[in-house]
Parts: structure tokens; C-alpha cells; sequence
């Protein structure tokens, strides 16, 4: 909670020092504010409070939603880095290089690390459940109320997601993403460019799809 940065940009950074000051990690990750941490901070605060009852678990989560939803790109993304004070996009080469683009990184950094990421389904998952939180505390008094409205909250948008990821499961329960793209095994020092391509199973989907349920079954237990 205290490491939370101030408004107007009261997210959470990537990485801090000891002072807990936005810090430098690797060459290409500056200190900044972190929409992605930001999202997984928030979950982590609505864990604390469901453990605990304690409400002030709760106080820092609006002013970081609005935030994360004002700072999203053009591209429907938001940025890994966001520039202290001026909220914008932040993209690093190797040696410190600050470029202004994706398109003006190297080949190797522009593949091999996240600048850009979709939180769209995060945000909403989190936003969903911190509303749920709230009226779940007001609505104490009234659990036939609140049960209603809790499960007029679980949105369209929400099952639509977990209904897609049911059914893009194999005949095996497996997640498979078709032909994916990544670096050729080379023997060389440096990677060249080139690409296969193949059906594998990708951890990073799995983790996604299972974070999805899992919140959707939160956010509806009881019902």
C-alpha cells in the first residue's frame, strides 16, 4: 500500500529502491509506473480484504481503475512503462536506448519482451470484482437483495469470456495455440530473425484462461 505512487498516477511500479522510488531493473526497464503490476496489485488488495475485513484494503483501488482506464493506448493496449509525470509509453533498447516506437527497437527487443500488453479482460475482471466487494458490504443487511444484483453484475462481457475459453479447449481439456510464432534455434551468437512456426501448448494461455475462471468463480460463488 505505501508503495503505491501518487496521484495523478497512482499506480504501482515494476521495480523499486530501497526508498521505495520507481527504480531502474534491467537496461531496458526504467523506473516508471506499471499498468500491468498495477492490475495484479489490485487482485492482491481484494484478496488482503477478503481475508481480513478490513476496508482500507479496499481505499486505493477506485483512483488506480481510473488511472489504468485513462492510460490506455490508442492501439487498445496499454504501455509495460509509463513515463513518470507525463504517463506515456515508455520503450528502452538494450544500453538504455530510449525510442519512441515498437517499430524503432531493435528486432530482439521488440520480439523478446512485452512493451504492450491487452489488460482489457484483467481490468475488467478486477473492476467487476471490486464493485461486487462493495456491494457485498452494503448490501449485508439484505443477502436476497444482494444476490440478485450479484448475479445481474456477472456481465455478458464476462461469461461471453469464459464461454470462449471452454470451448477452445481440445478434445484432451488442453489449450493449443495454432501455428505459434517464435525464434529459430541457431547456431549462431546472436539470433538472425528467423521464425517457426507450430502447434504448442503455451503456458501463458494456460495461466490466462485459468485466471479468467478462477475469477469468474469468485466473482459468482454463492449463487
Amino acid at each position: 500500500m505505501i508503495s503505491q505512487l501518487p496521484p495523478p498516477q497512482p499506480g504501482w511500479a515494476q521495480q523499486y529502491n530501497e526508498y521505495l522510488q520507481p527504480a531502474w531493473a534491467r537496461s531496458f526497464e526504467p523506473p516508471s509506473v506499471c499498468p500491468q503490476v498495477t492490475v495484479h496489485n489490485l487482485q492482491t488488495l481484494m484478496d488482503l480484504y477478503e481475508q481480513t475485513g478490513e476496508h482500507k484494503y479496499l481505499e486505493a483501488i477506485p483512483d488506480a481503475i481510473r488511472w489504468l482506464r485513462e492510460s490506455r493506448l490508442p492501439n487498445g493496449k496499454w504501455g509495460r512503462f509509463l513515463e513518470l509525470g507525463t504517463n506515456k509509453p515508455l520503450y528502452y533498447d538494450r544500453d538504455r536506448i530510449r525510442v519512441n516506437t515498437m517499430q524503432e527497437l531493435s528486432l530482439e527487443r521488440r520480439t523478446g519482451y512485452s512493451y504492450e500488453n491487452d489488460l482489457e479482460e484483467r481490468l475488467n475482471i478486477a473492476e467487476l470484482r471490486f464493485k461486487n466487494l462493495i456491494r457485498e458490504k452494503q448490501s449485508a443487511d439484505a443477502p436476497q437483495q444482494f444476490k440478485k444484483s450479484h448475479q445481474e453484475s456477472a456481465s455478458e462481457e464476462l461469461i461471453k469470456s469464459v464461454t470462449q475459453v471452454i470451448e477452445s479447449q481440445d478434445e484432451q481439456g488442453r489449450w493449443i495455440v495454432k501455428q505459434d510464432k517464435f525464434r529459430k534455434d541457431m547456431e549462431v551468437q546472436q539470433w538472425n530473425g528467423e521464425y517457426r512456426y507450430e502447434h504448442r501448448i503455451s503456458s501463458a494461455l494456460f495461466n490466462q484462461n485459468v485466471e479468467i475462471l478462477c475469477n469468474f468463480l469468485e466473482i459468482t460463488k454463492g449463487l
